[in-house]
């Protein structure tokens, strides 16, 4: 009875360790932590590594700094790391329904791996996103991960905030912009 009881609890902490996936039917914004495990190991492309010494990780942090607040004084925005107008752009679950944002999505995460990929609670489990399911399969794999939240980004994910409502809108250039951000494809064998 000991032993029944140890691995039902090691399986009900198991379950709640592993998220708020299982069974779950909405994606949720989990911020770039979770995707960090997997999309950190050079083996795969280091993707995480890319994003974090990119322009998009520090997109909240930009908001504090003087010529952000310049920026906003003009726009009559006192501070632009509270503004809903400067926040929607700057920080991946701003203006998110609320039971769609799990705890471990953060404002000083800027624009992180959801906003161009899609919320992953679903998608993000290792047993779902499998280079080698993938590559056996690449046109039912990738149906699989859009159907559970996944995007794949193009020009018009970019322009939601890349776009002339931004104060600081220089004109935007996807093939150029969208080099600048490049990371390995994770399905692909490195």
């Amino acid at each position: 009875m000991k032993v029944f009881r140890l691995v039902s609890m090691v399986l009900v902490l198991g379950i709640c360790v592993a998220g708020t996936s299982f069974g779950q039917k909405t994606p949720q914004y989990g911020g770039a932590r979770p995707c960090k495990g997997c999309h950190m190991n050079p083996k795969f492309g280091n993707q995480f590594g890319k994003w974090e010494k990119g322009p998009h990780a520090g997109a909240f942090v930009t908001l504090g700094t003087d010529e952000a607040k310049a920026v906003g004084k003009k726009l009559g925005v006192d501070d632009p790391q509270k503004a809903d107008q400067c926040l929607k752009c700057h920080v991946t679950s701003a203006g998110k329904d609320a039971k769609l944002v799990a705890r471990t999505a953060k404002e000083a995460e800027g624009v992180q791996c959801e906003s161009c990929h899609g919320p992953g609670s679903l998608y993000r489990n290792p047993s779902v996103m499998n280079a080698k399911k993938y590559q056996a399969d690449p046109a039912g794999t990738l149906e699989i991960w859009k159907s559970l939240g996944l995007i794949v980004p193009d020009e018009k994910v970019c322009v939601t905030c890349h776009n002339e409502e931004s104060p600081t809108f220089k004109p935007f250039k996807f093939a150029e912009r969208a080099a600048e951000i490049a990371h390995p494809n994770p399905t692909k064998k490195h």
